[in-house]
């Protein structure tokens, strides 16, 4: 919705950013296929898709000694692993109609060995960034935040602009 929010103030045309803070909840199916309609109805140049990571980063491992948390984080998992799917559908879909599209997720997200994960990484062309050199900071310091991050896009050209 950032994203969205800034190209509009740039003078781009946007779509309503699909988004759970706009009252999209992509963990619901039909939800996502009224997502699917949209995007097909609208066929946007650029499609940016940020996954949560939250429940597919090494820091879950932290939790590990508590009891039964493995078990949660399985279920977990299983409940956004769709949304990674969908971001990998709706690659399929831009490159299908020549239109542009950028995956982010964290360098070491477990979410790139999922299904749509891999789909993603073999569809397209990767990068590995580290989000200060877009001059990411700590808020209350102002220190550069490293945050390696991996990119995916459907254009060779951006994945080596971005890395």
């Amino acid at each position: 919705m950032a994203l969205s929010t800034m190209a509009c103030g740039i003078g781009w045309d946007v779509m309503e950013p699909i988004d759970l803070i706009s009252g999209w909840d992509l963990t619901q199916a039909g939800v996502r296929k009224k997502a699917y309609e949209y995007v097909q109805r609208e066929k946007p140049d650029l499609i940016v898709v940020a996954w949560p990571c939250t429940y597919f980063s090494p820091l879950q491992n932290l939790q590990m000694q508590k009891p039964g948390y493995w078990d949660t984080l399985v279920k977990k998992r299983a409940l956004h692993e769709p949304l990674i799917k969908f971001a990998a559908n709706i690659m399929q879909m831009q490159r299908e109609g020549g239109r542009e599209f950028l995956g982010e997720n964290p360098l070491a997200s477990f979410a790139w060995k999922t299904t749509g994960g891999k789909k993603m990484l073999d569809m397209g062309f990767a990068a590995n960034l580290d989000m200060c050199q877009f001059d990411l900071r700590a808020p209350d310091s102002g220190d550069y935040l490293r945050k390696s991050t991996r990119v995916v896009t459907l254009l060779k050209s951006m994945a080596h602009e971005l890395g």
